[in-house]
């Protein structure tokens, strides 16, 4: 179960949670159906499955070494080949992805964009 942390009151009930696994479910057949057969036609108003996936960065074991230079490369152009290459979205998230003295823009409510979390792609 969710709650939402300013009024204290369930945010998914029973009745939600079954909804979402059951259009995940869904979601995931629909995408196989449309990998077997390229002829399928999806439903009216499919979203495709989104698949995420965290790779933590090691720079407390490396502290001298520059894994976002890395990862971004000059003026964004390594981290634009690694999404053109790949075909996935690549963000750097977590508690260090800030440099100091500057602030981070405002978070959403109920969203979740690893900003407590530790550094990671």
């Amino acid at each position: 179960p969710e709650y939402d942390k300013a009024t204290g009151q369930r945010v998914n009930t029973r009745e939600q949670r079954v909804y979402d696994a059951w259009d995940t479910e869904r979601r995931e057949a629909v995408g196989k159906a449309l990998e077997m057969d390229p002829l399928y036609k999806p439903p009216i108003g499919h979203r495709p499955l989104v698949h995420e996936l965290r790779l933590y960065i090691p720079h407390k074991e490396h502290p001298g070494y520059n894994f976002m230079g890395l990862i971004i490369g000059p003026r964004g152009n390594t981290q634009k080949r690694l999404e053109r290459e790949t075909g996935a979205h690549i963000r750097v998230r977590g508690k260090e992805m800030q440099k100091e003295g500057r602030s981070l823009p405002p978070q959403f409510p109920g969203q979740d964009d690893g900003r407590d979390d530790e550094l990671h792609v």
